[in-house]
């Protein structure tokens, strides 16, 4: 059986991090519009997400850049060859 989303807006679904309000990077917040939170919690630490999924390509530069070691003229020669 799916889930209800009747109980997205339950105070005691919202209060544990259940679920979370979402905001589009581009478009702001959308009413209605929720995502899955992280609902563990520590004693000393918070869990969550730092930042929305990156659309398609806006991390090329740090991947293939920093993380894979071409560097920017690298990556440009990437593009340019229309790979990345």
């Amino acid at each position: 059986m799916a889930p209800s989303l009747d109980v997205v807006p339950v105070p005691r679904v919202l209060a544990r991090g259940e679920t979370v309000p979402l905001e589009h990077p581009q478009f702001g917040a959308v009413a209605d519009v929720v995502g899955m939170g992280i609902p563990i919690t520590f004693s000393d630490a918070s869990a969550g997400c730092v930042r929305p999924a990156p659309s398609v390509g806006q991390d090329n530069a740090l991947v293939y850049g920093d993380w894979l070691g071409y560097g920017a003229a690298g990556v440009e020669q990437l593009q340019i060859a229309g790979i990345i």
